[in-house]
């Protein structure tokens, strides 16, 4: 194999270096590859309307390449511009640590299994929003009083439990009728006419 040499000067130190072709080309490939990777930025939101109290720093992103975690995960929520780190190129994984009380869903570069794919030179931002659930609030109980019923009360009918001798609250049962009080009133006329009568005969038999 013929080895193509390269002659570098630096005449101000006194220095001649000698280098061949394939150490330049293995040195500027791993520069290369130093720079090759892309930049994951990682948003964590977090929505408290039924009074939760949860901020994105407590919660935890897992990132995963080919089922195993990446050095540096899981990864803390963050805010702003999100928690940013470099990966090699190539598809990753993300999932959250189950949090009691909320529920979240993924945004962004991401496709809905919680998949991002890193490209090199290139930013991925994904956002995690969390909700917390109506469920953790204290449910209010409604108490509702017993009900008592009445105890009756007797009202006495005997005429010796009172103190005059009375009956109270009676009310005399109606026992007249219209005819009744018409044969009555008949009666009572029958008999004056039957006196007046008799008394007229008396007065003028005595005038005889």
């Amino acid at each position: 194999m013929k080895l193509t040499k390269k002659i570098f000067t630096a005449p101000l130190l006194g220095l001649t270096v000698i280098a061949s072709a394939p150490f330049i080309a293995a040195t500027t490939a791993t520069a290369n590859a130093e720079t090759s990777t892309g930049t994951l930025h990682i948003i964590t939101k977090v929505i408290n309307t039924y009074a939760g109290t949860m901020k994105p720093s407590d919660f935890n992103v897992i990132i995963k390449s080919s089922g195993i975690a990446v050095s540096l995960s899981p990864v803390p929520g963050m805010g702003g511009n999100g928690y940013q780190l470099a990966l090699a190129p190539g598809k990753y994984s993300l999932s959250q640590l189950a949090t009691p009380g909320y529920r979240g869903v993924w945004s962004g570069n991401i496709n809905t299994v919680g998949q991002v794919t890193i490209i090199a030179n290139t930013d991925v931002v994904v956002t995690r929003t969390d909700y917390d659930m109506y469920s953790t609030m204290p449910k209010a109980v409604t108490t509702i009083p017993a009900v008592t019923p009445p105890v009756p009360v007797d009202t006495p009918t005997d005429p010796a439990s009172q103190p005059d001798g009375t009956v109270s609250g009676g009310t005399l049962p109606a026992t007249a009728t219209p005819w009744g009080n018409n044969l009555v009133i008949g009666g009572s006329i029958f008999l004056l006419g039957a006196v007046g009568f008799v008394s007229r005969r008396r007065l003028l038999a005595r005038q005889k």
